[in-house]
């Protein structure tokens, strides 16, 4: 059956259905989401809760550990992970990719509850939870900055205000603002107190009696009822000053007499600041960050943004101004625009050879416009399958340009072939041609397809990543073929005249006699081959071998990070150091990287998660008016390190996705290793020793850990005794005093109309600063020092637990040039020689999907050749002759492996899937010799001939095939279009090397094995 009959025959019908094809390709175009890459969806839920003056060990005994047990037990949780910091714990749900995220909500809200009644009672609120995709980070960010209000303005305006603003317009999921509330903070004087013989727990409760809200009903008279208020509510600092705590004498003692209110942020130790060029010293401000829902297009949601932000300058209070840093619309058409220039560089490429090789415009005109039409084409699949345009999507087709054509190519100089050489009509010759081709070409296109079959069974982050590459690839080849069996055949039969030798134009005088130079130079070689099977054999032999050991040694690298123009930084301090000794130190770096000419501005969150550590963000520059951003990172790490002194440093390249677990996503590094064990003893010995010695593996850099064992603690120890005698004090009077003295105790509410804020107890700042002044406490009017004995200990500044064990997550990058395979290796080695039995070594984040994603794909290549042996095995109705074609692989892939050692770049996921490709596109050269052959065998010729004649007749097409899936794949292989072609540059190497490389052998490779397996089938038949 010709399946290209009907549209030869019917030419009107072929033009309409392309033209229908276009119009709506274009449509869907129009309509498709633009995004960075293709969404992952990670079904994480974030719950946090505070406690004020609870330590990390309290934190983690009295609210992680009640709420850990209940989070384990819920259907679909894959891991739960706690950072419990002084006053605060972070727990990090993460379901498995199959639950959905609301009914992990659910799950959650009725866990909390269950939790409750063995939580602290006196929390100031309870647990709360968000929904969370730790894979996404913010497409907007806003900055609010005054010279003259105070932060939490500022944090209001953009919370109350402009959050909920943005938050109308659609595709927006969430919003959140960097800064802090209003607060009431009363500061008191304990001396004071004590002169008055007032106590801290009179105070607090002196404060919290004057200061109710409470429903007070309603009278109800014969015809009509009154609703009552009660307006006791205290609003401003400055009348909490006046109010009486106790009568001393009959004399009011009010809270001026032992201390003063006023106005302050919630938190006042995690101070946020904003510094430019304009403001060095930095201003009050408030950031807010913006997160896109899933399924919308960022550029149009950005573009949204930006023009209700353009609205609301105009309506911003006197003294506050608004500034946009960052943008991820501005980097996405960035990137596909760099995406589409390789795209059009890897178009004239193509065009550049089809025309060199055909010699005439139109002729070249007829297989090149299948590229056109199959990429238009495949928008209406994207759109219907819910993809987006992005940099996999964009490259996906660039890579596809240049076997797009293939198809094209093989048909047309078929259907040449019959017009020219057997004297047929153009109409006629179409016909034969396309008949005898179209096995064929549903082979090449089948066998191409498959190979990204597997890919869609990838699971994880990674396989949510490349599904919608594959997907296009798969689609676009599909496509072609289809183009190739009905457009391209309908343009031989009108446009191909038959011709004379004389009549040939210089350009296709120049293709005939360069294609026939080479045939001359190939034919005798191949006949040399083909006398000596077994050598050529053995060389096959050996490409498997070697192909299977470069696989295993070649180092390997994770996804490239991408240049967003943000660093991200971290701060630490040794243990101990205080809020606003970091402060200083924050400063410092704040001056030092505010001269560099590459940053625009600089945001730092001091004392953040602990006291002795900060993060900072620094806004680079356009990329036109600096370096990249790992150059930029150097330079400012060079000069940080020459300023500072007395705290360590880690920065690195803003992620443009993130797949870390727990505080490894605080800025430190980009991989991590996690130490679990029953015994936390055992495991802070163990890690203290494991991160020791991997701070000496030159290998391995930027070594960090939330592991911080030797925080100065006060340890006080109840004298029981003397606390009862004198004056009756209890336990609970000590602690209460401790915690009004030094926890920042929230002692009442204040509800405004628009948020609820908090009055804060808490000691002078005089009183706070050594443990020397605990003389000065008094608990119902007796000196707290007279009735403890304290001394200072070492604990655990963060307890960190995942799964309900104690754990400790190291973080590391790879040192320069060092692939990401070898760091991985000297970790896990070094894991093996220094952890006791009873403490658990794993990877995990960014480092556990590397190991997954690298074993996936090398398993994917043996599922594709498996694939490709069952299609070609059900056209051929032949168990033996599929061999011949895969013979070509193990000879690609030791091509491209070799390609990526001579550029010097690692096996990252693109130059796997570059192999993954690459076995499609050497499958072609085999099943055009071998379907051809078969032909030839059936006429009566023998094994030896039938290839030999193979060979010669379908060299021409095998050679413009291969130079244009080559020049498809160069402007990749080049990294042209920017810094994020050079991330994918690796992917079109293996390409281009592996076609180079199999071009060169396989020619003779496939011939021979072909005649072995010839003998070897008939062997099998007559036993």
């Amino acid at each position: 059956m010709n399946l290209s009959l009907p549209f030869i025959k019917r030419p009107v019908m072929t033009t309409l259905l392309m033209v229908l094809l276009v119009v709506f390709g274009l449509i869907c175009y129009a309509k498709l989401p633009v995004s960075s890459i293709p969404s992952i969806s990670y079904p994480t839920i974030e719950v946090n809760v505070s406690y004020p003056g609870a330590s990390s060990d309290t934190m983690a005994k009295l609210i992680s550990s009640p709420l850990e047990r209940q989070f384990l037990l819920m259907e679909g949780i894959k891991m739960v992970s706690s950072s419990n910091t002084y006053e605060s714990t972070s727990i990090i749900l993460t379901f498995h990719l199959d639950v959905d995220i609301n009914v992990g909500a659910q799950e959650t809200e009725e866990a909390i509850q269950k939790a409750l009644a063995q939580l602290p009672n006196d929390l100031p609120q309870n647990p709360t939870y968000t929904k969370v995709n730790p894979s996404d980070t913010p497409i907007y960010y806003l900055v609010l900055h005054s010279p003259n209000l105070p932060s939490w303005s500022l944090y209001e305006y953009g919370f109350n205000f402009l959050g909920q603003q943005i938050g109308t317009i659609e595709g927006v999921a969430n919003i959140e603002v960097f800064g802090y509330p209003y607060a009431v903070r009363v500061q008191i004087d304990p001396e004071a107190c004590a002169a008055k013989e007032v106590s801290l727990e009179e105070v607090a409760y002196a404060i919290s009696n004057q200061n109710p809200m409470r429903p007070t009903g309603k009278f109800y008279g014969p015809n009509k009822s009154i609703s009552t208020i009660v307006d006791g509510q205290i609003r401003s600092a400055k009348e909490y000053n006046s109010l009486i705590i106790k009568y001393q004498d009959k004399q009011p003692v009010r809270l001026s007499d032992i201390g003063h209110a006023f106005d302050s942020p919630q938190n006042d130790k995690q101070v946020f600041s904003w510094l430019t060029k304009q403001y060095p010293e930095g201003e009050n401000s408030a950031v807010i960050a913006i997160y896109r829902s899933r399924g919308y297009n960022t550029v149009d949601v950005c573009k949204d943004i930006t023009s209700l932000v353009d609205v609301l300058k105009t309506q911003l209070p006197q003294g506050i101004s608004m500034s946009v840093p960052f943008t991820l619309q501005t980097w996405i058409l960035e990137a596909v625009e760099d995406v589409k220039l390789t795209l059009l560089v890897a178009f004239f490429l193509v065009v550049f050879v089809v025309y060199l090789y055909l010699g005439k415009i139109k002729d070249s005109i007829i297989p090149l416009i299948t590229i056109p039409i199959t990429i238009i084409g495949t928008f209406i699949f994207m759109y219907a399958f819910g993809y987006s345009l992005d940099i996999l999507s964009l490259s996906a087709i660039t890579l596809g340009i240049g076997f797009l054509v293939d198809d094209a190519i093989v048909v047309l100089e078929n259907c040449v072939r019959f017009i020219q050489k057997k004297g047929l009509t153009p109409y006629e010759g179409a016909i034969e041609g396309s008949f005898q081709i179209i096995i064929t070409v549903v082979s090449i296109s089948l066998c191409l397809a498959a190979v990204f079959i597997p890919m869609l069974f990838i699971q994880g982050a990674i396989g949510q990543m490349f599904h919608e590459f594959a997907a296009v690839i798969l689609i676009s080849v599909l496509l072609s073929a289809v183009i190739s069996l009905s457009l391209t055949p309908m343009l031989c039969s009108r446009f191909i005249p038959a011709r004379e030798e004389g009549r040939k134009g210089k350009v296709e005088k120049f293709s005939y006699l360069l294609n026939q130079k080479m045939v001359d130079f190939y034919l005798p070689l191949l006949k040399w081959a083909l006398k000596r099977k077994i050598w050529i054999f053995g060389f096959g032999s050996l490409c498997v071998v070697l192909s299977m050991m470069f696989l295993l040694i070649i180092p390997r690298e994770f996804l490239p990070p991408e240049d967003l123009g943000i660093i991200q930084g971290f701060a630490q301090a040794p243990e101990g150091t205080s809020p606003a000794k970091m402060s200083q130190y924050m400063k410092e770096i704040s001056d030092t990287c505010i001269e560099s000419p590459y940053i625009d501005s600089f945001a730092k969150l001091q004392s953040t998660p602990t006291d002795n550590q900060s993060v900072f963000f620094i806004n680079l520059v356009e990329r036109n008016k600096r370096p990249d951003i790992w150059s930029c990172i150097k330079q400012i790490q060079e000069s940080v390190n020459e300023n500072v002194i007395g705290a360590n440093f880690a920065m690195k390249a803003y992620p443009l996705i993130n797949l870390q677990i727990g505080d490894g996503q605080s800025g430190k590094a980009n991989y991590q290793y996690t130490l679990q064990s029953f015994n936390d003893q055992s495991l802070y010995h163990a890690a203290s020793e494991f991160i020791d010695k991997l701070q000496q593996i030159p290998e391995i850099t930027n070594v960090n850990s939330n592991f911080q064992p030797n925080s100065p603690t006060l340890h006080v120890k109840l004298l029981r005794d003397q606390a009862k005698a004198y004056n009756n004090i209890s336990a609970l009077d000590i602690e209460n005093t401790f915690a009004y003295a030094y926890g920042e105790t929230y002692i009442s509410k204040i509800n405004a109309s628009e948020n609820t804020y908090y009055v804060i107890l808490e000691s002078l700042p005089d009183f706070d600063q050594n443990p020397s002044n605990l003389k000065n406490l008094y608990t119902k009017t007796t000196a707290i020092e007279s009735i403890i004995d304290s001394q200072i200990i070492t604990k655990p500044e963060t307890v960190n637990h995942i799964n309900a064990l104690p754990s400790v997550t190291v973080v590391f990058d790879n040192a320069p040039g060092v692939p990401l395979s070898v760091a991985v290796n000297k970790v896990e080695n070094l894991a093996k020689e220094v952890l006791p039995d009873d403490v658990m070594g794993s990877i995990a984040g960014n480092t556990q999907e590397f190991k997954k994603s690298t074993e996936t794909f090398i398993v994917l290549v043996f599922a594709s050749i498996f694939v490709i042996y069952i299609i070609l095995g059900i056209l051929y109705e032949d168990f033996i002759h599929p061999l011949s074609p895969l013979s070509a692989i193990p000879v690609a892939i030791l091509g491209g492996l070799f390609s990526l050692l001579l550029c010097g770049k690692t096996l990252s996921i693109y130059g796997l899937i570059g192999i993954i490709m690459l076995l499609g596109i050497v499958m072609k050269n085999g099943i055009l010799l071998v379907d051809f052959a078969l032909e030839e065998m059936q006429k009566g010729l023998g094994v030896d001939e039938a290839i030999y004649n193979a060979c010669e007749t379908r060299f021409r097409p095998i050679m413009m095939t291969t130079l244009a899936t080559m020049m498809g794949s160069i402007p990749v292989a080049l990294g042209i279009g920017g810094t994020i072609a050079e991330g994918r540059a690796p992917l079109g190497i293996v390409v281009v090397g592996g076609l180079i490389f199999s071009q060169a052998v396989t020619l003779f490779v496939i011939p021979c094995m072909f005649c072995y397996m010839c003998k070897f089938r008939e062997k099998i038949l007559k036993k």
